[in-house]
């Protein structure tokens, strides 16, 4: 079985989406927006973006798996979302990773 490059796209997407995303942080406040097309967009929606672009490729550079990637970005962004709208209990936070830990398993068990 041959071994499978790195792809250094990704690192490279990962870097700038770091840094887009400590860019938003810095200079904008949460409640601030953004106007696209005569359309406003929360910066939150930008961050959220950028964590997970960050996390999808950075994710899919160390462990090359890009299903790894997308699992894991969706499963932090989710879990900050629900935080932001106040569904801190315990139950909470093991629903998802169960979720994210059964579809994992399931993803596996088909490859």
């Amino acid at each position: 079985m041959p071994k499978r490059k790195r792809n250094f796209l990704f690192f490279l997407i990962a870097l700038t989406s770091f840094i887009l995303g400590g860019l938003l942080i810095k200079n904008y406040s949460p409640q601030s927006s953004f106007i696209l097309l005569n359309v406003k967009f929360p910066v939150l929606y930008l961050f959220f973006l950028c964590l997970a672009l960050f996390l999808f490729s950075l994710i899919s550079f160390i462990f090359k798996r890009k299903l790894q990637g997308v699992l894991i970005a969706a499963f932090v962004v989710l879990y900050l979302l629900l935080r932001i709208f106040g569904f801190t209990q315990l139950l909470f936070q093991v629903l998802l990773l169960a979720l994210f830990i059964a579809m994992e398993l399931f993803f596996l068990q088909k490859h």
